[in-house]
């Protein structure tokens, strides 16, 4: 009984709409293309970045778009320096951002609940550290502004 069911559902398309099963199979071939490209999007960006590498160079115009180059960087927080948080805020919401490893938007709202001094301890114990991985940025050049005269 369940199999017949299920033979008319594959046979049962109305108006035009997909059957369940053909909707499976158009997922199951968009997420085997998804995959594909982002393959050959990973591939061919390599293949730039180390062109630029080779070149010697970071940033490149090509075409109309300026092509930059460089360490995909992670945002990390000195935790001796946000300890000094303590003077700005009260006990309870330092332990909240404390007991894990603070995330920007924890840091961010701890900032606006305590105001400027609390800023200015976060943007001071903030430090960039840069990865293995290689980035590559592509952008629209600014406009060059022309004068009149």
């Amino acid at each position: 009984m369940a199999r017949q069911q299920a033979m008319q559902e594959i046979t049962k398309a109305v108006d035009g709409e997909f059957t369940d099963i053909q909707i499976v199979e158009r997922i199951l071939s968009l997420r085997q293309d998804k995959t594909r490209a982002a393959d050959a999007l990973k591939r061919t960006t390599e293949e730039l970045a180390q062109r630029l590498i080779d070149r010697g160079v970071t940033e490149a115009e090509v075409g109309d778009h300026l092509v930059m180059i460089g360490p995909k960087l992670l945002t990390e927080y000195d935790q001796n320096t946000l300890g000094s948080l303590k003077n700005c805020v009260t006990d309870d919401q330092v332990w909240i951002t404390f007991k894990q490893l603070p995330s920007g938007k924890q840091l961010k709202g701890l900032s606006d609940l305590a105001g400027a001094t609390a800023k200015a301890v976060i943007a001071s114990a903030k430090r960039k550290i840069e990865t293995d991985v290689t980035t590559v940025r592509i952008k629209k050049p600014r406009r060059k502004k022309t004068s009149r005269d």
